[in-house]
């Protein structure tokens, strides 16, 4: 596993990688790991590669510790669930019924890209040619504004003979192609761009996978709070309806809402797992994915994509007794908690007082000079 990190962001916020309004603004790219708590290193030999996993310790998680969670933020002041799903081995008909429900929805979320979903052959890569009938799945999850992640070329399971480097760099060679046959003679739109996160598969992975992908240019390793186990390979309840350990649609969400219950829908984010290659047709049943989307919304969340929930170096936790921040508190020595300096701080870490105000922690009278939050 990678050194242990205080950065196990991502059981922490509802990462549902479905989506978002619209109309709201793109995320820049982070830039920088940065000399953070968030990072650990792995050296090859030659260079030492900074990376920022956030999935340790908190895979197998049933209860999060906020107090460790700081890794995400909420999403235009609300609590966020990042619904993500992995694209391998997948039939159009069914990614055209998840993406049917997502769209309903006005939801947008994050799809993690691996060979099988854009190679004829994985293990070719380009040489072997991208699948035709997938072309035109990708140009509408791209219409309709979801955003774009690295899950391998191959899909390997871990281990010291996997080359990392070229397993996230031949598969963002090969999403660079897909992009030059949809947009031909043309740019693609800012969300089509491949960001640098990426997912090892089967969960999978260690210091030395996590930093060749850093070296690939992937430092950002994002795992997930609850899989749905829709790629574990259980029969399907219509097939085995006696089968104790049949999965269907409903129980797919009944896992997920069960991991918001026990948390009391009280996280900033989660990251929920779920591919959108599954037999049990997430998206054609009412109690599947609809249910969810609609229960996300009557429990006043909203789904979000892993890059509008991510914050890169979040100050320490302002409250770690519980109690709420309050508007014109002192937050750190010389600063303050300010709701007038939110707008022009749309980057800031966000606190939010009792009666959910956003509010960002600045210099008093200087809108522009953002502090770290050292306590109330």
């Amino acid at each position: 596993m990678s050194p242990r990190l205080s950065l196990s962001f991502l059981l922490c916020a509802t990462v549902v990688a479905v989506g978002c309004s619209a109309t709201r603004d793109e995320p820049d790219e982070p830039t920088s790991l940065g000399e953070s708590e968030l990072s650990a290193t792995y050296s090859d030999g030659t260079d030492t590669y900074r990376y920022v996993d956030t999935h340790d310790e908190y895979r197998n998680t049933g209860v999060v510790d906020r107090s460790r969670f700081l890794y995400f933020r909420r999403v235009n002041g609300k609590r966020a669930v990042g619904l993500t799903q992995d694209c391998a081995w997948v039939e159009p008909d069914n990614a055209y019924e998840i993406l049917d429900v997502l769209r309903r929805h006005d939801a947008r979320i994050t799809f993690f890209i691996s060979g099988p979903f854009i190679f004829n052959s994985p293990r070719r890569g380009l040489a072997g040619g991208l699948v035709e009938r997938n072309l035109p799945v990708i140009r509408r999850m791209i219409d309709e504004g979801h955003e774009f992640a690295n899950h391998t070329q191959n899909h390997p399971h871990n281990n010291q003979s996997i080359d990392w480097v070229k397993e996230n760099g031949n598969l963002a060679a090969g999403w660079s192609a897909v992009l030059a046959r949809l947009y031909p003679g043309t740019s693609p739109p800012p969300n089509a761009r491949m960001r640098n996160y990426w997912r090892a598969p089967y969960g999978e992975y260690d210091a030395r996978s996590l930093g060749l992908a850093s070296k690939a240019g992937f430092p950002f390793h994002f795992g997930w709070n609850v899989d749905v186990k829709d790629a574990v390979g259980f029969p399907s309840c219509s097939d085995e309806p006696q089968n104790a350990r049949c999965l269907s649609a409903k129980k797919m969400t009944d896992t997920v809402l069960g991991f918001a219950e026990r948390n009391a829908w009280s996280l900033d984010g989660f990251v929920v797992l779920s591919h959108l290659q599954n037999p049990y047709r997430w998206g054609r049943s009412p109690d599947g994915l609809e249910r969810l989307l609609n229960t996300i919304a009557e429990k006043d969340h909203v789904v979000a994509k892993i890059s509008e929930m991510f914050v890169e170096e979040p100050a320490p936790d302002p409250t770690p007794n519980g109690a709420a921040p309050r508007l014109g508190a002192t937050c750190a020595e010389g600063c303050i908690y300010s709701g007038m300096c939110v707008a022009q701080n749309p980057g800031a870490r966000k606190y939010y007082d009792a009666e959910g105000t956003e509010l960002v922690c600045v210099k008093r009278g200087e809108c522009a000079a953002l502090c770290a939050v050292t306590g109330q």
